[in-house]
């Protein structure tokens, strides 16, 4: 039972505590279902995938709370009596503040095959100018024109299925037909095309504005197409878990068949 701001056992700066507990139970009610419902990865038995949970949360959560602390010390510390300061010290809220960089870098059930992270990020600030990776929190995109079928979920995974040029349809058809294995309702399958590509296939969203492309692949053209030089040329399929996290990153069919999904237990190295 997660009871966020009723539970409080730190300090309430920062207004980090009821997003904090929403994120805990978003994490681990998608695995819940998973294990409940039989489907999580047979390489992994169920108390492993439910492991998951606390070596995604609470590093994150020692984060935050540091964080908050620190925040508590600048605004009452420095004065007698406990009065909170005015200074503008006290007051200053960066970027981590907003939590938009929480991230499950280096968790055993992400899988990133694409353009894997050196090491392991602070788990609560992702630097905003780096290319989205396995476990960052999936970027919202605007401009996206849809086409055909519904948004998001969080009773499911999502694999974005980024298309590329015209040229690879068959090779985007063969990532589809390994997406589609997967048991029914846990995994929607979202195809977004390039915004000068030709809506074609059983496409979903196009990209009309780029921002989806910009955010999830490192380098565009001027056409807003991959560039030649780009570490990330389309086709790439990226899996948003349940809780909105990017849980794989990969390229081809066989990376999809590699990961298992990682995102239903989701390793096949655990």
């Amino acid at each position: 039972i997660f009871l966020a701001d009723a539970a409080h056992v730190h300090s309430p700066t920062g207004g980090q505590g009821l997003n904090s507990g929403i994120q805990d139970a978003f994490n681990l009610c998608w695995k819940l279902s998973l294990v409940h419902k039989g489907l999580q990865d047979g390489s992994i038995n169920s108390n492993r995938l439910m492991y998951t949970y606390t070596e995604e949360r609470v590093r994150v959560v020692k984060a935050m709370l540091n964080i908050t602390t620190n925040l508590l010390k600048r605004t009452f510390g420095a004065n007698p009596g406990g009065k909170p300061s005015r200074s503008g010290i006290a007051f200053i809220r960066g970027f981590e503040l907003r939590m938009f960089g929480i991230n499950y870098r280096g968790s055993p059930i992400v899988l990133d095959e694409v353009d894997p992270p050196a090491e392991v990020l602070d788990p609560y600030n992702m630097s905003a100018d780096e290319p989205v990776r396995g476990g960052d929190r999936a970027p919202q995109a605007v401009g996206l024109k849809v086409l055909c079928g519904l948004s998001f979920t969080s009773t499911a995974h999502t694999a974005l299925v980024f298309a590329g040029s015209i040229e690879s349809l068959e090779l985007v058809r063969s990532l589809v037909r390994a997406l589609t294995k997967y048991p029914h309702g846990m995994m929607r399958i979202m195809i977004v095309h390039s915004p000068e590509g030709e809506p074609e296939l059983v496409l979903e969203v196009q990209d009309t504005e780029g921002h989806a492309y910009a955010s999830y692949l490192r380098g565009l053209d001027q056409s807003g197409l991959p560039a030649s030089g780009s570490e990330r040329k389309g086709p790439v399929v990226v899996i948003v878990r349940a809780d909105g996290h990017v849980g794989v990153i990969v390229k081809d069919a066989e990376g999809v068949d590699r990961c298992c999904l990682r995102s239903r237990g989701l390793s096949n190295k655990l």
